[in-house]
């Protein structure tokens, strides 16, 4: 969904709840990106979220939830169960550089990724 359609819906997905607040964040000149995992190891389904660049460092927060920064019903657990390095459990930060580590994102073929799952361990 497009912020739009977030916006006259009232409800969306975690991607498009993600998408949307990393354009509101970059609309506001604070650096956002994409990141996500295509399935969990010990939980069903897949997730994307939202990393923020505070004080130095990629930080994260979960769209549809209330807390902390840094805190979700994700992390630790079952986020620190994730594999670096695999396609479909581990986690990617989307990208627009293309570095020589740079995959496509399991979300989204057509977008390149890094993985960041060791940030989660």
């Amino acid at each position: 969904m497009s912020p739009s359609q977030v916006i006259a819906s009232g409800r969306a997905s975690s991607m498009s709840l993600s998408i949307f607040l990393v354009d509101a964040l970059r609309s506001l000149a604070i650096p956002a990106r994409l990141v996500g995992t295509l399935e969990w190891r010990a939980a069903e389904g897949s997730h994307v979220w939202v990393e923020v660049w505070h004080d130095g460092h990629w930080s994260f927060f979960d769209s549809g939830e209330y807390r902390a920064v840094n805190q979700s019903w994700f992390h630790p657990y079952p986020a620190q169960l994730q594999l670096s390095g695999s396609q479909q459990h581990g986690i990617f930060a989307a990208s627009f550089q293309h570095e020589n580590n740079g995959v496509a994102l399991p979300w989204a073929p057509d977008f390149s990724g890094i993985d960041v799952t060791v940030n989660y361990k």
